[in-house]
């Protein structure tokens, strides 16, 4: 009953949020097929955050934040350049720390921004201690939120990082790309 009111409100509220997104005015000359992804997004992105924390109102509560600040993000760009925020900028996320300056976020290199992620980190441990229980107990919510957790710090590393090295690719490329493939194609021709 908790997870389907959460998920109900945290639906309602954040298609409010979508609908404030620059350029005002097309949240309701969207098609249906426009609406139905926007759900299915706004779902996927509500699964991100309950499935390592098995916590109705503390994954609507994160997934609201998240999609507010995606949304602050493209009013900015929209802002400044016109375009608002689409899927291939966030291939640009390990240039943002590399060229901070480039991006207009010199804000990540400063003590106050480290101090406030950790002060968000520990908001969300004592949530999780001592606020909200999960909706599994035991052993198998501890291996589930173990893996789920490494998986997203694995894919935030990878973006933050980059690309993995050649050294640990090579040999998988090896063993995908035939030795030959560049002449079976030019003698095929």
């Amino acid at each position: 009953m908790l997870f389907a009111a959460s998920f109900i409100l945290y639906l309602c509220l954040a298609l409010l949020i979508d609908s404030r997104a620059a350029p005002r005015g097309r949240f309701l000359r969207r098609p249906v097929w426009g609406h139905v992804t926007s759900v299915v997004g706004l779902s996927l992105l509500y699964a991100v955050w309950f499935a390592p924390s098995l916590r109705p109102v503390f994954a609507s509560g994160a997934a609201l934040i998240s999609l507010s600040i995606v949304i602050l993000i493209s009013d900015y760009k929209f802002q400044n350049v016109q375009e608002p925020l689409n899927f291939m900028d966030f291939a640009l996320i390990p240039q943002i720390w590399r060229h901070p300056m480039l991006y207009q976020a010199k804000f990540l290199r400063h003590p106050l921004f480290v101090a406030a992620v950790a002060g968000v980190l520990g908001i969300i441990f004592g949530w999780c201690q001592f606020v909200e229980p999960p909706l599994l107990a035991g052993a198998q919510y501890g291996m589930g939120a173990a893996a789920a957790t490494a998986l997203v710090a694995a894919v935030i590393v990878w973006s933050v990082a980059g690309p993995l090295p050649a050294k640990l690719t090579s040999g998988l490329h090896r063993r995908l790309i035939p030795v030959n493939s560049a002449r079976t194609s030019v003698n095929s021709v």
